[in-house]
């Protein structure tokens, strides 16, 4: 009972994007793939591998502020082109021309849209991402949610990354409600929004579809495996 009472307070939704709404893995791979082509590097499911792995690790640097992000998007390719034996003009080149790439893939996860549709007639959602502004605009218009979604919090537009309160401490300004038991953020990182939720001090709903985590944990409030479920629990 005491669940359903903190739930049916709630008015706002923070959304993540990547891995919650939008196919991350998908738009990287094409990317990539797509930059390595028109750099005329040879390609390999190997390369890529350990891009998407070192990218994924200087991410969570970046999450605990041991990483600046204009050094995170150079450092991803100068590692993995050291480790195998690559020689570049220029990885600004490359990273430029791999946004231009990437910000194209709009592909949503399955049930994304209907999970918005369906939130939007009731709560108000806003997206909160650690993207790169450009690329997640391109990629979120591309997406065709923007229609179902108030506002749009990116990292590099506020100047703090998840999991920082400080992140979320704008978007309440800019929301204009500190009540914060009127939110709830919904994404599939435990590193960046659930602990940001906690720091935020609101509630917070872990999408795990590989059903990774146990639960109960401490800062998992709910855990939902289909992205519907997530509307069934608000109900």
């Amino acid at each position: 009972m005491i669940a359903l009472n903190r739930l049916a307070n709630i008015k706002y939704i923070f959304l993540d994007a990547d891995e919650t709404l939008l196919d991350f893995p998908y738009a990287e791979h094409y990317a990539f793939k797509s930059t390595m082509e028109y750099f005329k590097v040879p390609y390999s499911e190997a390369l890529y591998k350990d891009y998407s792995d070192e990218n994924l690790r200087l991410w969570k640097l970046l999450e605990k502020g041991e990483i600046t992000k204009p050094r995170l998007l150079t450092l991803r390719y100068e590692n993995v082109f050291a480790r195998h034996g690559i020689s570049v003009d220029s990885v600004d080149d490359i990273n430029e021309r791999y946004f231009s790439f990437m910000k194209t893939c709009g592909k949503i996860i399955e049930n994304a849209d209907k999970l918005c549709e369906t939130l939007c007639r009731k709560y108000k959602l806003y997206i909160a991402t650690n993207g790169t502004k450009n690329v997640a605009m391109g990629r979120l218009r591309q997406s065709g949610l923007l229609s179902y979604i108030t506002d749009i919090f990116i990292s590099d537009y506020i100047g703090h990354n998840k999991p920082s309160k400080e992140f979320f401490d704008y978007c309440f300004d800019k929301i204009g409600d500190y009540d914060r038991s009127r939110y709830i953020i919904l994404g599939d990182s435990l590193s960046s929004d659930m602990l940001g939720g906690r720091n935020a001090g609101i509630l917070t709903c872990l999408y795990d579809p590989k059903n990774k985590t146990q639960m109960p944990n401490e800062l998992c409030d709910y855990k939902i495996e289909e992205l519907l479920d997530f509307a069934a629990i608000l109900s």
